[in-house]
């Protein structure tokens, strides 16, 4: 698939397509479609761990999933999740996901 061809088939699937120098930098969904297609749970329901929220502060995700504010791992496991969902539809939709180096979770 040729870059110009590549270019048009990550707008088709959502993705942001920004120029950065001499180059085109592709970002993550357009956040109508992340919000769109994203996994909810129900508000009561953590979204990193699957436990009530209820009695503990939540921290409220722009996608409107919730997660538990203490401990981090639910919102490190949440991220994780929904990375891996986002990397599927890439490649499912014929993309390559971007790498991830080590300094990422």
């Amino acid at each position: 698939m040729d870059a110009l061809a590549l270019l048009h088939r990550a707008q088709e699937v959502g993705l942001r397509v920004e120029p950065m120098g001499d180059k085109l930098l592709v970002r993550g969904p357009k956040r109508a479609e992340a919000y769109q297609h994203g996994k909810r749970w129900p508000t009561w329901q953590c979204a990193g761990c699957d436990a009530l929220i209820s009695g503990s502060q939540p921290l409220n995700l722009p996608d409107g999933n919730r997660v538990h504010f203490e401990p981090i791992d639910c919102l490190i496991r949440f991220g994780k999740r929904w990375r891996g969902a986002a990397c599927e539809a890439l490649i499912a939709s014929g993309l390559e996901p971007p790498g991830l180096d080590g300094d990422q979770l």
